[in-house]
């Protein structure tokens, strides 16, 4: 190679018949001697390959930490967008990947870390928060990196984090003041940290969240709380901890949401650990579902002997409700059907409670 560029004046910007250059090929291989000569020999370091990927582009993509010093060196565009995909930049291809020393070395060499580079208005932030690259997410911060930016939906770097439960992520971002509260307006009735961790059951991350200050009675567009989603989600230990740190396990009478209160939905779930917690932690033994069935209802009409039990401890009503439908006029009424041996058994627990002949009862 010395020779051929020293004695011959050999063309460095010559194509191959797929239209690769010297140097695109020396840094997609990684032959850091070859580029240094061919970059000292005067070549094109921003010529790029089809589709505007250019040898810094791919020496990112790679991994060459110093091949891409010098190209940088060299006068490399560190910006530079690719043809298919204008959001795919050196800097997000390093990212992505994980290349922290390639990543300081072009934003160092003037690399926008605010540059969208997905679909919505996502930055190299947002990437980095979603695949939990604690190192990058520090120095992208570290770098200017904007925490409470939002996508079009509604996202932020914190909300990323947490939809992939990544705890260390999360406390760095938290850290540097991102929003834990802020209820986002997106088609899904609004999210927001907490929530999402809820939804997932990320114990620790809901810990880490409580810690920080995340109000834990915060609710979507359409009512939902965190302590309803970890409750429909079955996620017994963030129950805990919501309840833990105050969480209203009673929603107001006065609140026109569509939703079941936390307790009907774990019996609806058939989970006894969490319909017990709730009933421990003050939830109303008579609230009422969407349909007007109490925790009683529900749970003799899907015989849990064990629930029934433990309903009845906490003085549940067990007298009739005429306002209601026909089949939830009495705990006792079968429906919808269920095994005789559980109706029997669930009918003396009644008798004895309220001292009603099961032979009279309403339907």
């Amino acid at each position: 190679m010395e020779f051929l560029l020293e004695f011959t004046n050999a063309d460095t910007e010559i194509d191959s018949f797929e239209n690769l250059t010297p140097i695109y090929i020396a840094c997609k291989e990684g032959y850091t001697d070859i580029v240094r000569l061919l970059v000292s020999s005067g070549c094109d370091v921003n010529r790029p390959y089809k589709n505007m990927i250019t040898p810094l582009s791919i020496s990112c993509q790679k991994g060459y930490t110093d091949i891409v010093s010098i190209l940088i060196q060299a006068g490399a565009v560190v910006n530079s967008a690719e043809y298919y995909d204008h959001s795919v930049n050196p800097l997000f291809k390093a990212c992505i990947q994980g290349f922290s020393d390639i990543v300081k070395l072009l934003i160092k060499g003037g690399g926008d870390v605010n540059a969208e580079v997905g679909e919505g208005g996502k930055t190299l932030l947002f990437v980095a928060s979603q695949l939990g690259l604690t190192e990058m997410v520090r120095h992208l911060v570290d770098s200017g990196a904007k925490i409470h930016a939002t996508t079009s939906d509604g996202s932020s770097p914190l909300m990323e984090a947490c939809k992939g439960g990544h705890v260390k992520v999360a406390k760095i971002l938290i850290s540097r003041g991102a929003q834990l509260n802020s209820c986002y307006p997106t088609h899904d009735n609004g999210v927001f940290p907490l929530y999402i961790a809820c939804k997932h059951g990320y114990t620790d991350l809901v810990d880490v969240l409580l810690q920080c200050g995340s109000n834990p009675n915060v609710s979507r567009l359409d009512g939902s709380t965190p302590l309803y989603i970890a409750t429909k989600n079955r996620h017994l230990d963030c129950v805990n901890l919501l309840i833990q740190y105050g969480s209203i396990v009673n929603p107001s009478k006065k609140s026109r949401s569509p939703l079941d209160p936390p307790l009907c939905v774990a019996c609806h779930n058939r989970d006894y650990e969490i319909a017990k917690c709730l009933i421990q932690s003050g939830g109303d033994v008579d609230c009422r579902d969407s349909l007007g069935a109490s925790p009683l209802h529900i749970a003799t009409q899907t015989g849990q002997i064990q629930l029934v039990r433990l309903l009845l401890e906490w003085e549940a009503q067990v007298g009739v409700f005429p306002f209601l439908p026909r089949f939830l006029l009495s705990p006792l009424y079968p429906f919808p059907p269920i095994p005789p041996c559980s109706r029997l058994s669930l009918a003396k627990k009644y008798t004895s409670q309220c001292n009603a002949d099961p032979a009279n009862t309403t339907g």
